[in-house]
């Protein structure tokens, strides 16, 4: 592992660029979200927030917006083939279904680091380096998103193949003169390293708020995460609760990241693992890996094309159909899933073993004594009750064709 440029001077021209990055306002309590401002790069807008962000003419960051790689995240949706677990099913024709784009989280988890990492006091270097991986953690997403990488995690994992990306684009070289070292931002990405652990909190912290504006948005958010958003419309300053002083990352309000990790146990719930969610990644991805295994598309393709260019490619999906004809079951114990298997003479077509969702339990809180997980500083309900949350898909998951 690369040792930090502790003693690395920056560049008079980083230096000089660098002292303008961000400005931050206060937002208007009562002021609706300005939605057109999510993909407009320069405006940063996280919802449930008290404040909104403008990236500085001409400034570093504003640099990095504007390269090829960055702005092809805008054609990358967040949320791919998920839908909600009520959607109707005259809805579901919408695919994508929520128009959020991967741009518009990279470039929230960028500006929220930078700001954090100058508030607490790191270096000109530190907060540049930092600002540069994390608007890129997901450059390398293929198009498809994360349909597509289920279909082969190692060729196609955005963290496996962003040092790839970033050297095909020669930002290795041309990044010298801030201190950007490929080696090391790959292991930031990858969650390991002095920041690795920080620009993973923030990439989630980013897309679960996002993804809950637009669920709730979208009129189909269940009544559990409803009453969590209506009891702290600004849940999503949870990360102005972090301290990452000495590289140990811990937050400062208990509540308030309790109230967070609920509304991430819902959301794993009610989207990320809806079964009918996943019906439909399992649609697309067995028509696109049919499509690489015929070498229509390439690897290549996949990683530096967007979401427009992979549905030309695509045979329409009928989604009700689809809907239709594929059934699920959940099961708690591996041997009632494999006696029904034997039961549906040729209609199985896939089963997967789905863990509990982390609880976010052992991240650590500021207490008197110092930083604990959060376990120990919750009541014993408290805990029982995210636990449960987090469990409820926990199992083996089967998917089948109805029977005619």
């Amino acid at each position: 592992m690369n040792q930090p440029y502790k003693n690395q001077p920056v560049s008079l021209e980083a230096a000089r660029l660098s002292t303008r990055e961000i400005r931050v306002f206060a937002r208007n309590p009562s002021q609706p979200l300005d939605e057109h401002l999510l993909n407009d790069t320069r405006w940063i807008e996280l919802p449930y927030s008290s404040f909104s962000m403008q990236v500085r003419y001409d400034s570093l960051l504003e640099r990095l917006f504007r390269e090829k790689i960055f702005l092809r995240q805008a054609g990358i949706n967040q949320l791919q083939h998920l839908v909600p677990s009520n959607c109707p099913e005259d809805e579901l024709k919408n695919i994508p279904y929520f128009p959020h784009s991967r741009l518009t989280h990279a470039k929230i988890v960028a500006a929220i680091g930078l700001v954090l990492l100058g508030r607490e006091g790191y270096s000109t270097v530190d907060q540049l380096r930092f600002a540069a991986a994390a608007a890129f953690h997901d450059a390398a997403t293929p198009a498809g998103g994360d349909t597509v990488i289920r279909i082969d995690r190692d060729k196609f994992c955005e963290e496996a193949n962003f040092a790839k990306v970033m050297a095909d684009n020669q930002l290795d070289r041309r990044w010298r003169f801030f201190g950007f070292n490929l080696e090391e931002a790959q292991e930031w990405v990858s969650g390991q390293g002095r920041f690795g652990q920080l620009l993973d909190t923030l990439d989630k912290i980013s897309y679960t708020i996002l993804d809950v504006y637009f669920l709730i948005k979208s009129g189909h958010a269940p009544k559990t995460l409803l009453a969590l958003v209506e009891g702290d419309t600004f849940f999503g300053d949870v990360w102005q609760d972090l301290s990452f002083k000495g590289g140990q990352l811990h937050f400062k309000d208990n509540l308030r990241l309790l109230r967070f990790l609920q509304i991430r146990a819902i959301m794993h719930d009610q989207l990320y693992k809806n079964p009918q969610c996943r019906k439909l990644e399992l649609a697309y991805s067995r028509a696109i890996e049919n499509l690489c295994l015929a070498n229509a598309i390439t690897t290549d393709n996949l990683l530096n094309e967007d979401d427009t260019w992979l549905a030309r490619q695509l045979e329409p999906i009928d989604h009700v159909r689809m809907n239709a004809k594929i059934k699920h079951r959940h099961f708690r114990r591996q041997a009632l899933c494999d006696a029904y298997r034997q039961r549906l003479n040729g209609r199985f077509i896939f089963t997967e073993y789905a863990k509990a969702f982390s609880t976010g339990l052992d991240w650590l809180v500021q207490q008197q004594a110092g930083p604990s997980p959060l376990a120990d500083v919750l009541s014993p309900y408290q805990v029982d009750n995210l636990t449960r949350l987090s469990g409820h898909r926990e199992g083996w998951h089967m998917f089948f064709y109805a029977q005619t």
